[in-house]
């Protein structure tokens, strides 16, 4: 089975985001569908081309799960590098784990959230830092929202980056964690659409 998003459809939802109907046929290059790939592939942010797949019903919701808890398990080290006595974020990732197989009643996963939440509070120290959002990538993913698991984990890679190396190293640790978020919607896709 072959996913698409038709330009209609892509017109129609991204342009209630700001985004204009020319640009939506520029990067549909006179197609009347893309494919999942293909969407992933289009030369504009990750967050836009989760965007388009995510409110374009285009990934079912386990699909969505499963791209949350991996984004969030890819930065966790981070946390737990900087707070190594705060097992939070890690017991609530294996909570949504847990929920994506239908373990764990939907009140347990709400507690995972809020545990997740709170250490991302409390982080490592500054009010935004990598530790602190590599917390809230886990929130996010307990929580369910691919777009804030991807933006925490992306942010988490970026910081954690710039606290050595400021500038060059958080641009090209930003990029690396796009390049392999985009490597993990295409393997899931892939096999999810395999079955």
């Amino acid at each position: 089975m072959i996913m698409t998003l038709r330009v209609a459809d892509a017109t129609r939802i991204w342009t209630k985001d700001g985004h204009v109907e020319s640009r939506v046929k520029e990067l549909w290059q006179g197609r009347k569908t893309l494919d999942l790939v293909e969407i992933l592939d289009l030369d504009i942010p990750l967050r836009d081309r989760l965007w388009l797949l995510v409110h374009g019903d285009v990934l079912p919701l386990q699909v969505h799960a499963l791209l949350n808890c991996r984004f969030a398990k890819h930065t966790l080290p981070i946390f737990e590098r900087q707070v190594p006595d705060d097992p939070r974020p890690r017991e609530a990732l294996a909570v949504a784990y847990k929920y994506v197989n239908e373990e764990v009643p939907h009140e347990e996963k709400e507690v995972a959230y809020n545990e997740a939440l709170d250490a991302s509070h409390s982080g490592g120290g500054s009010d935004i830092d990598a530790a602190s959002m590599a917390a809230y990538a886990v929130a996010q993913a307990v929580g369910g929202s691919v777009l804030g698991a991807s933006r925490g984990a992306v942010s988490a890679a970026e910081l954690d980056a710039a606290q050595d190396y400021p500038d060059e190293a958080s641009k090209a640790a930003k990029a690396a964690e796009e390049v392999w978020q985009t490597e993990q919607i295409k393997e899931i896709v892939a096999r999810y659409w395999e079955k």
